[in-house]
């Protein structure tokens, strides 16, 4: 006869179980879905683990390190678009001065400057929006063009004023504040607007008070220029430029410490 019976059950010591911190992970935005090619059904979107400065997203419209090798013209905007950046006059990269990378790009105020051709992106209505740039003097006279886009008019514009302050504008609105400058110094400077609200920031610190400038940006057609303060290269820079960030977002709207690290 046929013994059916089953056999007896093997049973083993219970281990006790291996307890591990869980990595931290963050959903990724939208737009980091746009880089992919297709997002199949059942497919979750990438993950991605937290870690490193950040900086450099779907908001950023331009981002120049500056870095290279010594006396290079060839700058590159490392942002999502790749934007081509045309060097002018004697514009180059310099390895003598840098905040990061160990380079930055140099401007001896006799017509040098960076140009990026007008783009549908500098449209930005009457939308938020930041630029964020080290600057360092070399002299300190007269105006010297940190950055312009369009003209002071029609778009964005931040200029120095000899030492004692500097001259910023949004769509002809003046949000210029007074401010002590010295050679041989790295500044962090942030030009904020945030709901029709443009704020200044030096070092972290925002410089003066609230300037109420919600203009219209749009219909440019002239590009942005970096190391000059208009298109045809009047108020030239005297001085370098490190990590210059241009972006379609409010980066910040109070006191904050700045960046000790590139952004990537």
């Amino acid at each position: 006869m046929i013994d059916f019976t089953p056999p007896p059950k093997l049973i083993l010591p219970e281990r006790p179980a291996i307890i591990r911190p869980a990595p931290k992970f963050y959903l990724a935005k939208p737009y980091v879905m746009r880089h992919y090619k297709a997002i199949l059904p059942g497919m979750m979107a990438p993950i991605f683990p937290i870690g490193g400065i950040g900086g450099i997203d779907a908001d950023t419209l331009l981002m120049l390190h500056c870095d290279g090798a010594d006396a290079s013209t060839a700058l590159t905007d490392s942002s999502m678009s790749a934007r081509t950046v045309t060097a002018y006059g004697n514009a180059q990269i310099d390895t003598a001065q840098s905040v990061f990378g160990g380079a930055s790009a140099l401007f001896d105020g006799s017509g040098d400057y960076l140009s990026v051709p007008d783009h549908a992106d500098w449209d930005l209505g009457t939308g938020n929006f930041t630029v964020d740039t080290r600057v360092r003097f070399n002299a300190l006279s007269g105006f010297q063009g940190i950055m312009v886009l369009d003209t002071y008019t029609t778009g964005i514009r931040i200029l120095s004023n000899g030492s004692s302050s500097f001259e910023m504008n949004v769509v002809g609105t003046d949000c210029s504040e007074t401010y002590a400058l010295s050679t041989a110094t790295w500044y962090h400077l942030a030009l904020v607007r945030i709901s029709g609200t443009v704020r200044f920031f030096v070092n972290g610190t925002q410089v003066g008070t609230d300037t109420t400038a919600a203009g219209n940006i749009t219909g440019l057609t002239l590009g942005l220029f970096v190391g000059v303060g208009t298109s045809t290269s009047v108020y030239p820079l005297n001085g370098w430029i490190d990590e210059f960030r241009f972006s379609k977002v409010a980066r910040w709207t109070t006191t904050f410490t700045p960046p000790t690290e590139p952004y990537s």
